[in-house]
């Protein structure tokens, strides 16, 4: 069986990944079976039809900036 890894930062690290005075920061890693992965790919269209976005990736901070977007955040998660 196939896996997938993917791999997002969150927070601001700017050019040093480990410096301790930064607020917030995770990084996450989440593996997935290569089978999993049409399912998961319907579930997001779905998700952007429904709330009519048109974008390429989905940034926290835009989403927690207005009440739909929390809900769109709520939602996705």
């Amino acid at each position: 069986m196939t896996h997938l890894v993917f791999c997002d930062e969150f927070g601001n690290t700017g050019s040093h990944l480990f410096d301790p005075s930064q607020p917030i920061f995770a990084y996450a890693f989440l593996v997935l079976a290569q089978s999993e992965l049409p399912s998961i790919e319907a579930d997001v269209r779905s998700i952007y039809r429904e709330e009519g976005l048109d974008l390429s990736e989905l940034k926290s901070s835009r989403l927690w900036a207005t009440p739909r977007g929390i809900r769109r955040y709520l939602s996705i998660g």
